[in-house]
């Protein structure tokens, strides 16, 4: 009876209490207390001779809530990358176990799928390791192939199963698979807009249905600017998703999270607007006000990474565009600005490639503004740097993509030219 009172309660507190707390503004220290506490709980219960592939599952669902919460870039979260990693890693320890004693069991399958999607995005945005990613996300699909035949299944599995193809279009995006990026988006937005048509007003569905015609977007953005073409035909996803965000976000008490995605609404649909000159001085306008509404949220919030990652983007595409249109003073002050973010996160977690990719691209978004000046000085030294970082990037992960090799060779172009000039 002590047993299952216990793990009744940590049960609670993991699933039902942190659900709740997670709609707070401020929350993410009360939320890694919830966890980790109720995990000492189940821990303990687990070494038990009582333990069972069920209470595996609430083991493996709870060391993911606490890499949520850790540093899992797809939540709101303190920005521990390498701790995430390992809680993640335990998680699908955990999940295995219970997924092979049981393996037919409605419970395990959803469990496995959910934290496969979370390991897909940490190896997606964290090591980038997009293989690794496609391969997680592409065992997520098939755990919910088998789970939505069973009648167990519910709206949440199918919601589930429309976001992991989103998973597996932006893998396929950043592996310049773009054809397939773009059918896997499509998949993903079929599934969700049948949901929709099904339960008009679920937000999970209305949520992950916006992402998906963000990523709809993305994906024909990256086709349009390998082909060198203006990513005008993307404009129109994006003004689907970020619309559909905006009144999700808009209404009261809405979560921190559909805020923090309204805001990656409007930075990626700014991106692809700052490419076309009749579209620009609008995606400085939208980065403006995803700038002045994210600072608002990191003054009450600061250790906040989701939104912290959030501000970063906009800084660096607003530099961008503001270089694009002209304003060549704002463009190095807001690139300045950024460029100190990203030396506080290198110097924070120095092993962690992601973090070192960021820095190598802010080196070069400043070198090249000066070289576009003239100051080649300023501009040798930056991609100098640049190269530091990205040669950091490719020792610290197993196969680097065929970008950042690309990446590596361009670097090496610049610089040549710089001995060239003596500088």
């Amino acid at each position: 009876r002590r047993f299952d009172e216990a793990r009744a309660l940590a049960a609670f507190m993991i699933f039902d209490i942190y659900d709740d707390v997670t709609q707070l503004d401020g929350s993410l220290t009360v939320r890694e207390k919830i966890v980790s506490t109720s995990l000492d709980y189940l821990d303990a219960l687990s070494a038990t001779p009582e333990s069972s592939a069920a209470l595996r599952v609430e083991i493996a669902r709870g060391y993911q809530r606490l890499a949520e919460v850790a540093g899992n870039p797809g939540s709101v979260n303190l920005g521990r990358r390498a701790e995430a990693s390992e809680l993640l890693a335990k998680a699908a320890e955990q999940i295995e176990f219970a997924r092979t004693s049981s393996d037919a069991n409605a419970e395990a399958l959803r469990a496995y799928a959910t934290i496969n999607r979370a390991l897909g995005t940490l190896e997606w945005t964290s090591k980038g390791n997009f293989d690794k990613a496609r391969e997680n996300y592409a065992a997520a699909e098939a755990a919910l192939s088998r789970l939505l035949k069973m009648p167990e299944a519910g709206i949440d599995d199918r919601v589930l199963d429309g976001a992991v193809s989103l998973g597996l279009s932006q893998s396929l995006r950043f592996l310049g698979e773009y054809e397939e990026s773009i059918a896997q988006a499509q998949r993903g937005v079929a599934k969700l807009e049948t949901l929709q048509e099904e339960h008009p007003n679920d937000f999970d569905t209305l949520f992950n249905l916006a992402h998906a015609y963000i990523y709809l977007g993305e994906a024909h953005t990256s086709k349009d600017m390998q082909a060198d073409i203006l990513p005008e035909a993307s404009l129109s996803h994006f003004d689907k998703g970020v619309a559909m965000l905006r009144s999700l976000a808009s209404a009261e008490n809405a979560a921190p999270l559909t805020r923090a995605q309204y805001i990656s609404g409007l930075l990626k649909r700014s991106f692809s607007a700052c490419q076309i000159d009749y579209a620009r001085a609008q995606g400085v306008d939208d980065l403006n006000k995803a700038e002045a509404l994210t600072r608002s949220i990191l003054d009450i919030e600061p250790d906040n990474d989701l939104f912290n990652e959030r501000l970063s983007y906009i800084l660096y595409v607003k530099s961008e565009c503001q270089n694009k249109l002209g304003d060549v003073e704002a463009a190095i002050a807001t690139a300045e600005d950024l460029l100190r973010r990203r030396q506080a996160q290198v110097a924070r977690e120095p092993e962690n490639p992601d973090y070192l990719e960021h820095l190598y691209r802010t080196h070069y978004l400043l070198a090249d503004i000066a070289k576009q000046q003239g100051d080649w000085p300023a501009a040798c030294a930056g991609f100098d740097h640049a190269e530091a970082a990205m040669k950091r990037v490719a020792s610290l992960i197993d196969a680097p993509a065929d970008y950042q090799k690309e990446n590596l060779r361009n670097l090496e172009d610049l610089l040549h030219d710089c001995g060239s000039r003596n500088l």
